[in-house]
């Protein structure tokens, strides 16, 4: 679809092309347009100062030259009126159209000031197809080739001039006896302008001097991408722009001001029709090939070779056949145009996409080449009349892929320079890197043997924390069998008790592993906070006071005062379950006989949270793609604090020392033994869990006074 669009771009451009180069060519409002063969330019008083198109209707004789046969009287010839610029076969005599071939009378009265007379003026004559006779007032100026009736009769020559005349009144009289049997436009199909000596040398001069800085250029670039090619026979696609460039350089010496036969007046005409029309056909072929070498394309081999064939044939054409033939039947050539517009716009457009270094420069100077390009295949079919502009698009993607280039080699040398540096410092550095890897080596082996001696010691305590509950069944149940023991209720009590030991240990490992393979499943639930610790509390409340111990409700500051029924939570129901038992378990277990167990709830807004521990580094290890965790943006509510769960026992404490490893698995520090939740999973679990909620736990403890466990979790309205 984006080459669809750029290929209409394209089109939309050429058509603004072309009507903004047409409106520039039409006569300004002020100026004067010729009208029946005479244009009054009696008002314009500044005529000293600038250059006027003679454009317009000029009277016209077709099929006679009215100076050149003095017997002929005008009054019987047929005129008619032409636009000038124009080809001639647009004019109709008899109510038909005449043909390219043939000769005619051209005529314009030019109406000046009286004070210009007798002031030298002037004319520039562009090309003119394909000879001319030129007379002011009566009086022959200046000829350009042979006039005839016939072929044989015609030396057709065609290059810009420039005439200088001083007319003796203010009525000037031009014409100009054109004929053309020689190529398949004939007439005065540009400009003429008119003016003082001194603005006509100036129009001259600049005109020269701008196509003399385009052939240099493409001369200078030329010779500088050959010698690329020959210092570097890698880069062949700079042999191919640069013989692009030079015999483009050769086709702008033969239009416009023709500067080759402004040197050489004698310049066969056949040669340099032949000069115009050779380097379109062989430029495609090497344009061709340069963009197929530059981006490595190999996908359109078979058009390839088609431009070989066509641009072989074309060639040829244009060496052994005259201008009337080539210039005629060799416009099928142009049906390559929008072929090749596809085939670069492809590889161009792809290159932009793909954000390559310099791409926007090709594409910008290659919109402008197309654009001309198709300007000129409109004009030369005369569907256009702005004049020719594929030389300026041609010199413009030239440029732009100079500036390419240097942008490349640029990038490229930089590369070379900084691999080179980082050469340079990786050979300064090698032995300090190596002293580096081998110490990082010899940590890796450390944490490699403590890993070792970890597992070992985790084998370890599992065989010892399972052995144990099953030595007691294994004992007493052998005892009984053996009829040593009565079976008894306080030794059947005995003997459930270590098989529940057994089964939570069981449990808790069976969590572990699942956390760890991601197979622990999580269903949160939309739990209001309002009610929800109060219930937790009801729940664990029967569990404590059965062990001997009061379990208080402490609330402080009446925490939910303020708490709207919007306020809510989100969790799972039996994995939070579970985490209150290993706390409130973990504190029966820790603490004296007789003393009590608390549990207060506060409420923290996200603006009073600058006092707990970092949630980012408790959860650093949790990965976004854990499909357990809860997810936040799924949540339909904003964040708006975290509700704070403490389970406060008056047990003996905790180390400081122990703080950072009391949630690890199988960590105990010097707490006795006993119980079913003393095997050091059920605090990892609880932390796996809570994190699991987006949540924190941690302690705070001080030694014979007790500890608190406070459980985090984020509240969302």
């Amino acid at each position: 679809m984006r080459y669809i669009i750029y290929f209409l771009f394209v089109i939309g451009i050429t058509f603004t092309f072309i009507g903004i180069t047409t409106y520039i060519k039409q006569p300004v409002s002020h100026i004067p347009f010729a009208e029946n063969g005479i244009i009054d330019l009696s008002e314009m008083n500044d005529l000293n100062q600038s250059t006027f198109h003679l454009d317009g209707t000029w009277d016209f004789y077709w099929h006679a030259f009215t100076h050149t046969n003095d017997d002929i009287e005008k009054t019987s010839l047929q005129k008619t009126t032409i636009t000038v610029p124009n080809s001639w076969e647009t004019v109709k005599v008899n109510d038909e159209n005449i043909s390219n071939l043939g000769y005619g009378t051209y005529e314009l009265t030019i109406l000046i000031p009286e004070q210009y007379a007798n002031e030298t003026l002037g004319l520039y004559i562009p090309n003119v197809a394909t000879a001319y006779k030129l007379w002011i007032n009566d009086e022959f100026i200046i000829s350009n080739g042979t006039i005839g009736t016939n072929k044989s009769e015609m030396v057709p020559v065609n290059y810009s001039r420039t005439v200088y005349f001083r007319p003796d009144q203010s009525t000037i009289t031009l014409t100009m006896e054109v004929a053309n049997f020689s190529q398949r436009k004939g007439g005065l199909w540009d400009s003429i302008q008119f003016g003082s000596a001194d603005e006509i040398t100036l129009l001259k001069v600049k005109n020269i001097g701008l196509q003399l800085l385009v052939v240099g250029s493409l001369i200078i670039m030329g010779i500088y991408n050959i010698f690329i090619y020959l210092l570097r026979k890698s880069i062949v696609y700079t042999l191919f722009l640069g013989l692009l460039c030079l015999i483009f350089a050769i086709r702008t010496l033969v239009l416009g001001e023709t500067f080759l036969l402004n040197l050489f007046p004698n310049f066969p005409w056949e040669i340099q029709v032949k000069l115009e029309y050779l380097p379109t056909a062989f430029g495609l072929l090497l344009l061709v090939k340069y963009v197929k070498h530059r981006y490595k394309e190999d996908r359109f081999n078979y058009f390839d070779k088609a431009v070989l064939i066509l641009s072989l044939v074309s060639g040829l054409i244009i060496i052994i056949t005259p201008a009337i033939f080539y210039t005629k039947y060799l416009m099928a050539f142009l049906i390559v145009i929008p072929l090749t517009l596809i085939y670069f716009g492809y590889i161009f457009l792809q290159d932009f996409f793909k954000r390559n270094p310099a791409s926007l420069f090709t594409l910008i100077g290659f919109t402008v080449f197309i654009v001309t390009m198709i300007n000129d295949a409109l004009f030369f079919l005369d569907f256009s009349n702005n004049g020719t502009y594929l030389s300026d698009g041609f010199f413009i993607f030239i440029l732009s892929q100079t500036f390419a280039h240097a942008i490349h080699f640029s990038e490229t040398h930089h590369q070379v320079e900084n691999l080179s540096h980082e050469l340079l410092e990786a050979n300064r550095s090698l032995e300090r890197k190596v002293e580096e890897r081998t110490e990082q080596l010899s940590l890796v082996n450390a944490k490699l043997r403590k890993s070792e001696n970890e597992r070992k010691n985790l084998m370890s305590d599992l065989a010892h924390e399972i052995s144990k509950p099953l030595t007691l069944i294994k004992g007493y149940s052998e005892a009984m069998v053996d009829e040593k023991l009565e079976p008894e209720k306080d030794f059947l009590q005995i003997i459930y008790n270590n098989a529940l030991i057994s089964e939570r240990l069981i449990h808790d490992l069976s969590d572990l592993a699942k956390i760890e393979t991601k197979l622990f499943r999580m269903v949160y639930q939309k739990v209001q906070l309002k009610t929800f610790p109060y219930k937790v509390y009801q729940h664990h409340r029967w569990t404590v006071e059965n062990r001997g111990k009061y379990f208080e409700w402490i609330d402080k500051d009446n925490w939910a005062k303020d708490i709207s029924d919007n306020t809510f939570i989100f969790v799972d129901p039996d994995r939070i379950n579970q985490v209150f038992i290993n706390i409130i378990d973990n504190a029966l277990h820790h603490a004296e006989n007789g003393n009590n167990i608390y549990m207060e709830v506060e409420f923290k807004l996200n603006a009073d949270e600058q006092n707990e521990p970092n949630f980012e580094e408790m959860v650093a290890d949790l990965t976004e793609d854990d499909s357990q965790t809860l997810n936040e943006e799924e949540i339909d509510g904003k964040k708006i604090g975290h509700c704070i769960f403490k389970i406060i026992d008056e047990g003996t404490g905790i180390k400081k020392e122990d703080f950072p490893y009391i949630f690890n698995r199988f960590y105990r520090g010097d707490r006795k033994e006993g119980g079913i939740n003393s095997r050091g999973l059920g605090l990892a679990i609880s932390k796996e869990i809570i994190e699991m909620h987006r949540g924190k736990i941690w302690v705070e403890s001080e030694m014979e006074k007790g500890s608190t466990f406070f459980i985090s979790l984020p509240v969302y309205e």
